[in-house]
């Protein structure tokens, strides 16, 4: 499920007014998503509903082992998204071990796929959308959406495909208005934001494969050209091309074909682990996103221990019988 919460540090930008909207807009806040979040609003909801009804200890005991259950088990998560950060080291796209890695770059749209924002009309490659009516506690949710497409995170050494999908995706841009008693809020991402991402990295080997193919090819298609051939790579500029020279151009021809591949979504992926270990997207710098989620790391912690608390005093009082 899906959270928000704004931050007073919440990054800024200038953006296009919404299409068909009237007010201004304002941009702030953060976007997570928090498998446990939506429950801490659900269990006080359960809990004062059923006692009102039923009248009996049981309601609260059981609210309270449900609210348990639920903040270790995000405690648990939001701690392993918390040692991810801090213990993979950075990488880089074109050095990255096969394997479990960290990549920092930009955002690239993956050939010509891209999101229009519903709110801020902008491209974007992933955005959260959301309605809400009324205003302070009667405000309630009317309409959402989640969108995300495939995209590039190009470092200086190359490009990497990543799906946010069904990553846990941290994004510090966030749009929002008011029409009257509708609120309507936007998160997204875009190209040329800076990207964090941590996951299972693979390079394809039937890609790889046809890179070896298609890099001679290129080097004929360049030898079509002699006189801009030996311009480029006769370095001492005495009209014969040396055997360095030569390796030179076969090197050039090879780096030439992997960018063009890369360029059309990479031999290089970045995707959900296997093992359940953490796949992160996020907007935010690698400092701020391990900070994130060890904010998030002490919330679950702090609901899980007054759950406890309140469960052994309330079972010490009431005596259910």
């Amino acid at each position: 499920m899906m959270s928000a919460s704004p931050t007073p540090d919440a990054r800024t930008r200038d953006d296009p007014a919404p299409a068909r909207a009237e007010g201004s807009v304002t941009q702030q806040g953060e976007f997570s998503r928090s498998s446990g979040s939506f429950l801490y609003f659900f269990v006080p909801g359960y809990a004062l509903i059923g006692w009102s009804i039923f009248r009996s200890p049981w309601v609260l005991i059981t609210a309270a082992a449900i609210a348990m259950a639920v903040a270790f088990y995000s405690w648990l998560q939001s701690f392993g998204l918390k040692r991810a950060v801090l213990d993979v080291p950075t990488s880089k796209v074109r050095s990255a071990a096969q394997g479990y890695v960290e990549l920092h770059g930009t955002i690239e749209p993956f050939g010509n796929r891209t999101l229009v924002g519903p709110l801020t009309q902008a491209p974007c490659v992933w955005y959260v959308y959301g309605v809400t009516e009324g205003r302070g506690k009667k405000e309630t949710n009317i309409d959402g959406k989640t969108e995300g497409v495939p995209f590039l995170l190009r470092d200086e050494t190359g490009t990497c495909l990543i799906d946010p999908g069904d990553a846990c995706v941290v994004c510090d841009l966030v749009a929002q208005r008011r029409s009257g008693s509708r609120g309507y809020v936007e998160w997204s991402i875009r190209p040329g934001d800076s990207v964090y991402a941590i996951g299972l990295f693979r390079s394809s080997s039937v890609e790889q494969q046809t890179v070896v193919e298609e890099a001679p090819a290129q080097l004929r298609a360049w030898l079509r050209d002699p006189k801009a051939f030996f311009a480029r790579f006769d370095t001492n500029r005495d009209g014969k091309m040396s055997r360095a020279e030569l390796d030179a151009a076969s090197e050039a021809a090879r780096l030439e074909t992997i960018e063009r591949y890369t360029a059309q979504g990479g031999s290089h992926r970045l995707a959900r682990p296997d093992d359940n270990r953490p796949y992160v997207v996020a907007t935010l710098p690698h400092d701020q996103v391990a900070g994130y989620f060890g904010g998030m790391n002490l919330i679950h912690l702090g609901v899980f221990l007054a759950s406890a608390v309140f469960l052994i005093v309330y079972w010490a009082w009431a005596k259910p019988g």
